[in-house]
């Protein structure tokens, strides 16, 4: 024995090997290699065998038309890529070449296969996960074929041949597809490389068919898989002759459904080990995206509550900057409050009778008639106003009810008669107390 091919890397999972073989008319060989199941983004990568269909002469040599056989980081015999699990590989009778394979939940596909092509696996798929997830959103990529056929739900094709014999002429150039669910042949007409019909035969046989071939004498001879239990397998020993090797082994119920069991237990651990994985990773993108978020949250607060407390003391070192260098116009800057800028008194024009209300602290009640009443409890510790008679006769700045109203001068207490154009400013102890001083108050 002699090995010619070893598949890169090595694969250690429990299905989808793909491993069929077809010899085209050069005398070279297409041998066909599954994504393993648990690698199944390595099929769209050229540097393994992973989805991979590869292209080596009989001797293991590999041709040196290849169409990646000068492309960097590429593996040389890699004929065609993006597969997934391919379960036929024929030709037909002018040597066009047709894979077929089984998709996840779906989306079983016919292909034509061409040199250098990518097949899309898994960036495109027309089916989903088994357990219900997404795998691609994608149909349709640039780049990536498109097959002539697909089949969703799942019909899990297994084998496939051209039919070219004279028994049944009206079946001539048909392509004959088996299929394990529910169990049936499909018949296919193919015009232009399009699949312009299909039929569903021998759906009577009533269990799953394993393989499918079209002997030289016309016959079409069909592997099903029996109701007694039995394993076989069908293989044409010279393509010239009609001989094939056929061989069968009888297994118990139990172990078979043993089998299946242990089958779709390791498919589901390694499928949840893959979404184990992406869920770690994108657990930990999100964490790093909500910490960076947060992080930037509270710069950008820290810098407002920064600007909010430096912009005043600026504007105040700014002003002081312009008053020490003899401008004392000060124009150079503004310091303000919640109530206004500092440099500015608020006139409030009255041209009667005033009564004082709070929101006058700070302002100049400018009165032209009627005098100025003050109240007690209007303003409060600290606050100030000042009262300017605009007008030249004489006007009454009324102490209230309950108002201690202060002369600066003499500390008397009482009534004040502010006279024509002159003005006077109070400044209140407490809201129940104040201090008057100014010019022409009597």
């Amino acid at each position: 024995m002699e090995v010619i091919f070893t598949a890169n890397a090595f694969r250690e999972t429990s299905a989808h090997y793909g491993a069929r073989l077809l010899f085209l008319n050069d005398s070279t060989l297409l041998i066909s290699s599954g994504d393993g199941f648990n690698h199944r983004e390595k099929a769209q990568y050229l540097d393994n065998h992973f989805g991979k269909i590869v292209r080596i002469n009989d001797d293991g040599t590999i041709p040196s038309n290849n169409p990646f056989s000068r492309k960097d980081k590429a593996l040389r015999d890699i004929f065609t890529y993006g597969h997934r699990n391919q379960q036929g590989l024929t030709k037909d009778i002018n040597g066009i070449i047709y894979s077929h394979e089984h998709g996840p939940k779906g989306g079983d596909e016919l292909n034509i296969i061409n040199p250098g092509l990518n097949y899309g696996w898994p960036a495109i798929t027309y089916g989903i996960d088994y357990n219900g997830s997404i795998i691609s959103p994608f149909k349709r990529k640039e780049g990536m074929e498109q097959p002539i056929k697909y089949w969703t739900p799942s019909i899990a094709v297994s084998d496939m041949t051209f039919y070219y014999g004279d028994l049944f002429p009206e079946w001539y150039g048909n392509l004959f597809i088996s299929a394990l669910s529910p169990g049936d042949v499909r018949k296919l007409v193919i015009s232009d490389n399009k699949v312009v019909s299909e039929d569903i035969m021998f759906k009577e046989i009533g269990s799953r068919i394993r393989s499918i071939k079209s002997s030289n004498n016309g016959d079409l001879i069909i592997l099903r898989t029996d109701s007694n239990n039995k394993i076989r397998g069908l293989v044409k020993i010279n393509r010239l002759v009609d001989v094939y090797l056929y061989a069968g082994r009888f297994l118990e119920p139990s172990v078979l459904a043993a089998i299946d069991r242990t089958k779709l237990a390791s498919d589901q651990y390694q499928f949840l080990n893959i979404e184990s994985t992406n869920l770690q990773i994108s657990f930990g993108a999100l964490f790093f995206l909500v910490a960076l978020f947060l992080l930037l949250l509270a710069l950008w607060v820290g810098l407002i509550l920064a600007n909010s407390i430096i912009k005043p003391l600026s504007s105040v070192i700014s002003v002081a900057n312009i008053a020490r260098s003899g401008n004392l116009d000060v124009s150079g800057g503004t310091v303000s409050d919640s109530k206004g800028d500092l440099r500015k008194i608020i006139k409030n024009t009255k041209a009667s009778a005033y009564v004082a209300v709070a929101s006058d602290a700070g302002k100049c009640i400018f009165i032209s008639s009627g005098g100025v009443t003050i109240n007690n409890n209007v303003f409060s510790d600290g606050e100030a106003v000042t009262i300017v008679n605009n007008s030249t006769s004489d006007q009454t700045i009324t102490q209230g009810s309950g108002l201690t109203m202060h002369n600066a001068a003499d500390a008397s207490s009482g009534n004040r008669t502010l006279a024509g154009r002159g003005m006077a400013t109070i400044w209140f102890a407490d809201a129940s107390s104040g201090y008057i001083s100014g010019a022409g108050l009597s």
